[in-house]
């Protein structure tokens, strides 16, 4: 019996320091992001590739974007799958005279992210506040 107390108190201790540290590459994603910083550190495949497009799109409309986002609440939902609540509440976009644009967003929302060798590969919003 105390062998499988000790089995499931390793196993969950494991699983919230692997939550704390996915999100801690989140948030750090999120900063560098808001620096105008290189991603590769941070993101690979599709969601690097989305993350330049949005990139080149701000660009093109002569938009400037100030703030950072945040995540919060992560949980693992398997070996390589997660579930996070971003919050893009601090995020704004400006034209080039200044000019704030309103945004229709939801400001919380979960969001699933897949990881590939401790980087983010994919982050698909849900759409659902949190």
């Amino acid at each position: 019996m105390r062998f499988l107390l000790m089995i499931l108190l390793l196993f969950t201790t494991g699983c919230g320091s692997n939550t704390a540290a996915v999100e801690r590459v989140l948030n750090d994603y999120a900063l560098a992001a808001s620096n105008q910083s290189n991603l590769d550190a941070y993101l690979s495949g599709a969601a690097l590739e989305s993350a330049q497009q949005s990139k080149d799109l701000i660009a093109e409309l002569g938009l400037t974007s100030y703030g950072a986002s945040s995540f919060s609440q992560t949980k693992q939902l398997g070996p390589q799958e997660f579930q996070s609540c971003l919050d893009v509440s601090q995020t704004s976009f400006r034209t080039i005279s200044g000019d704030r644009i309103e945004l229709e967003r939801i400001e919380r929302q979960l969001v699933e992210i897949h990881l590939v060798d401790q980087r983010v590969a994919d982050l698909n919003l849900l759409g659902m506040p949190c």
